[in-house]
């Protein structure tokens, strides 16, 4: 090649790239030297639902900060919740070696799952259980990062949304805002939210909206697994708090106690219309209160349910104190699941009572939490489901009113509280003579 035929072949490329950017930016519109505006960049695509970890989370610069006296809470939030939050070991509960449980969930799951191979009914690999030890949307996805990602335990996608829709506004200039409703982040603000938010695993709920089933059926906890028994206003009281109330007025205590009940109700509600639905699945012995058969028979000083004229074999359906009793649609559900047999159309009650709970969740109609319990308050005798949750509606109303007695009540609190503790494993759920006259000491 020559000289000249070697200096076009290697700069005729170089003058077509400056010739097809001389088009680009040449005069536009009559205006001298004005170039084409720089086109927006195009949307990039986020797939709604996606778990990305707590990695996503846990920066410096995010929630895994350094924090001081003056420094907001969500500054070192990541580093609460892995330091001391119990729910960051839901995941662990079910390995063969975890401490304090050794072996449960192995003994479990070869009652649940007598006929499969051991290899085959892990609990770490089995949906019914990952629903709720783990973020539910991981539970049943064969995605390797995914199913790496259960090891995280109940971290925060589980209970703020997995974050693939939402990561972004969160943390860029739009907002935190902006990624509740497209990004489908959980509104944890909104107590009544909240607390709906964590009675999907503590209470159960149907599958959908991404999530799988999570349902406490009377075989897993007859196979070891203790019963459900929540209260939303104690449970958050006891966690290491990693986020701020940024409206903790006087009475918070009161009203998560309040909101926390009807959130409670409304879920059970919707777990039995689902229920109802599912051949498999009806009756379930977990709808009802499990005194009503696990009681000493015969003894004077036992407290069981009162007859309130029920009939013979007859079960009383769960006690949601104080909404059973005081909620219209729901004394319906209760009608409907009573006898040998729940009615058929105790699907149908449930599902309007659910409903009717939801607006009441919104809207508690002007009662405040104090006057929800004086009113609900009942009389006759009380069972261990009813004694235990005045106990909590009354110590949650301590904390929020605290006075000079206070001191002594939340005294008289614990103690009574530590006659009200049952072993796990318990299957009896009588009351210690005297329990429920404590209780009553202290509501007074």
């Amino acid at each position: 090649m020559t000289r000249t035929g070697w200096i076009v072949a290697v700069f005729a490329p170089a003058v077509a790239v400056v010739a097809a950017a001389s088009a680009v930016f040449r005069p536009v519109g009559g205006v001298s030297g004005s170039p084409l505006p720089r086109p927006a960049d195009a949307p990039v695509a986020v797939t709604v639902g996606l778990a990305v970890g707590q990695s996503g989370c846990s920066s410096g610069g995010c929630h895994g900060g350094v924090g001081g006296p003056s420094a907001a809470r969500w500054v070192t939030s990541a580093h609460e919740w892995a330091a001391a939050d119990p729910h960051r070991r839901a995941f662990e509960v079910l390995e063969e070696n975890h401490a304090g449980t050794k072996g449960l969930a192995t003994r479990m799951m070869a009652l649940l799952y007598p006929d499969k191979p051991a290899e085959e009914r892990l609990a770490t690999k089995d949906v019914r259980c990952l629903a709720c030890h783990t973020n539910p949307t991981l539970a049943a996805s064969k995605n390797p990062h995914d199913i790496a990602l259960r090891s995280e335990g109940v971290s925060c996608e589980a209970c703020h949304g997995s974050a693939s829709g939402w990561l972004g506004p969160h943390t860029g200039g739009a907002g935190r805002a902006a990624g509740y409703e497209a990004g489908r982040m959980a509104k944890l603000y909104d107590l009544g939210e909240r607390a709906l938010a964590c009675a999907g695993c503590h209470v159960g709920a149907p599958e959908g909206n991404g999530l799988p089933l999570r349902d406490m059926s009377h075989d897993m906890i007859a196979a070891g697994h203790p019963r459900l028994n929540f209260d939303f206003a104690t449970y958050q009281f006891m966690l290491p708090p990693h986020w701020d109330e940024t409206d903790r007025a006087p009475d918070f205590e009161a009203r998560a106690w309040l909101v926390g009940r009807v959130a409670h109700a409304e879920a059970a509600c919707l777990l039995t219309a689902d229920r109802a639905k599912r051949a498999e699945a009806w009756p379930e012995f977990a709808e009802y209160s499990c005194v009503a058969c696990h009681h000493r028979v015969g003894d004077p000083d036992a407290a069981y349910p009162a007859s309130d004229a029920k009939r013979l074999g007859s079960l009383p359906w769960q006690p949601i104190w104080p909404v059973t009793g005081n909620v219209p649609a729901l004394g319906k559900v209760e009608t409907a699941m009573r006898g040998p047999r729940p009615n058929p159309g105790a699907g149908v009650a449930a599902a309007n009572a659910a409903k009717e709970l939801a607006g009441l969740r919104t809207n508690l109609g002007g009662m405040t939490a104090q006057e929800w319990f004086t009113k609900a308050l009942p009389s006759g005798e009380w069972d261990r489901d009813l004694t235990e949750q005045v106990y909590h509606g009354r110590v949650a109303l301590l904390r929020a009113t605290p006075d000079r007695n206070s001191v002594t009540r939340i005294g008289l609190a614990h103690l009574a509280g530590d006659a009200l503790r049952l072993p796990r494993g318990t299957v009896r759920f009588d009351l210690p003579p005297g329990t429920a006259e404590a209780v009553r000491a202290l509501v007074r």
